[in-house]
């Protein structure tokens, strides 16, 4: 990363500041949305910050990266999967049916076939308790 870069993310009397230098990557630099996102990731991950990498891999779609170190963070290990999730929605839409095949092997299938069952399950349930509501009366 530019010294300039990492530079910015630092303010003098605060700590890291992610949302200054994503200001300043996104206005200044003129860098695309993904990119500048990505480069805050990197940066909020080598400085340990897991948490917040992971977030701004997303928000810069970056699933792939995201999925990685969801699944390499002990405390966010359940959220990889809501991640892929998403993900694989965003492949779909764009057409890219590799991807969201590719963010299904990242996590363990099973895992992620077990959370999309529960989904439909409970979206099934509240099909029925809608239709029941407004039987014959």
């Amino acid at each position: 990363m530019d010294s300039h870069i990492s530079a910015s993310m630092r303010s003098r009397s605060a700590p890291l500041n992610y949302q200054a230098a994503l200001k300043k990557l996104l206005r200044e630099d003129k860098r695309p949305r993904d990119r500048a996102y990505s480069e805050a990731a990197k940066f909020a991950e080598s400085n340990g910050d897991n948490k917040t990498a992971i977030e701004l891999y997303e928000r810069g779609r970056q699933y792939y990266s995201a999925v990685d170190l969801a699944m390499r963070t002990p405390v966010c290990k359940d959220k990889a999967v809501g991640i892929a999730t998403r993900g694989i929605a965003y492949c779909n839409a764009k057409g890219d049916s590799f991807g969201a095949i590719d963010l299904a092997k990242r996590i363990e299938d099973a895992e992620l076939l077990k959370g999309l069952t529960i989904n439909k399950a409970n979206e099934l349930r509240r099909k029925k308790k809608f239709t029941e509501s407004r039987g014959s009366g």
